[in-house]
């Protein structure tokens, strides 16, 4: 079955197990590093919202053997389980001091995204950007939020400025970052993988946030950097492993910057989906200069290349 039957098969099975009253379409959905999707969007009525489901991810599962019965199931469940049952008022996005309480940012690729960056606030920072999204809601299903765009700001009458003092703020506040070594993940997760006997920490750590969204921007925190690197005695590298979190380890001659940075570019390329990608560099937090760095050779004083002091939150 090609993709193009998958997209029509669909259609005609919601419009069979909804009714035709029911609004029914595929559009596309351009989402983090140009990724487009191709999201089902269903307005029944009384509803002005509507969860959007990827058809991509599903056609991914027909093709690796799922039957089309399954699959089809497995959609209107989904849709089932997350459609909103009433409408939602947003009126209140017209007024920032309504939602300046939960403007929050995160971290994307600036060269991925160059068309994206032309309509939204942001801030450059390395070869990434800072960019802020209203997090209307939070749940054990997952997270509801808003991209800001340039057009809120106009409306709100405010500034890039503005909005990065207010995010700052936020974020810690309603994501705190979350630091954890990576046996103890282990340990968490996959309770049989170590012997709980002979723990010892791991000198990877995960760096991220409560609720493992965008949890890579906790490299803004000036905080969280120091008190690592005090706490390691020692400078350390940082693994952009995706949108969502970032790897710590401390310096150590043993690691080449070169074999590191072409480890994160193959485990972007073989492991990751292409949105989730932060970075296809490795960067490097220097204690005495309190910066990142982003590198491309072993650190000398000569091979460090562009920095960015970390932002303070409070």
């Amino acid at each position: 079955m090609t993709y193009s039957e998958f997209k029509q098969l669909v259609l005609s099975y919601f419009k069979e197990q909804l009714g035709h009253s029911v609004k029914i379409s595929i559009q596309p959905v351009i989402k983090n590093n140009h990724v487009t999707f191709d999201g089902l969007l269903i307005l029944e009525s009384g509803c002005n919202a509507t969860p959007s489901l990827y058809l991509n991810y599903y056609y991914d599962k027909l093709k690796n053997g799922a039957d089309i019965e399954s699959v089809l199931r497995l959609l209107l469940d989904t849709y089932q389980s997350n459609k909103l049952t009433e409408n939602i008022d947003v009126r209140f996005f017209t007024e920032y001091e309504n939602v300046s309480g939960r403007i929050l940012y995160k971290l994307i690729n600036a060269s991925q995204n160059k068309e994206l960056l032309q309509e939204i606030p942001h801030i450059k920072f390395l070869d990434l950007a800072i960019v802020f999204y209203c997090l209307v809601s939070t749940n054990d299903v997952g997270s509801a939020t808003i991209l800001i765009r340039n057009q809120h700001l106009s409306l709100w009458n405010v500034t890039p400025d503005m909005l990065h003092q207010q995010a700052a703020y936020n974020t810690p506040r309603l994501m705190p970052p979350k630091l954890i070594d990576m046996n103890s993940l282990l340990q968490e997760f996959a309770p049989d993988f170590i012997d709980s006997n002979s723990f010892t920490p791991s000198p990877l750590y995960v760096l991220t946030n409560s609720e493992k969204l965008y949890g890579a921007a906790a490299i803004l925190d000036a905080r969280i950097l120091k008190n690592f690197s005090i706490t390691k005695n020692n400078d350390f590298y940082i693994l952009p492993s995706s949108i969502h979190e970032v790897l710590l380890f401390p310096a150590n001659q043993q690691f080449n910057p070169a074999e590191l940075n072409k480890m994160v570019q193959e485990v972007n390329q073989t492991q990751l989906s292409r949105e989730d990608v932060l970075s296809d560099h490795v960067y490097y937090y220097s204690l005495q200069e309190q910066s990142i760095q982003i590198i491309s050779e072993p650190i000398t004083d000569s091979t460090c290349t562009r920095n960015h002091k970390a932002a303070h939150t409070s």
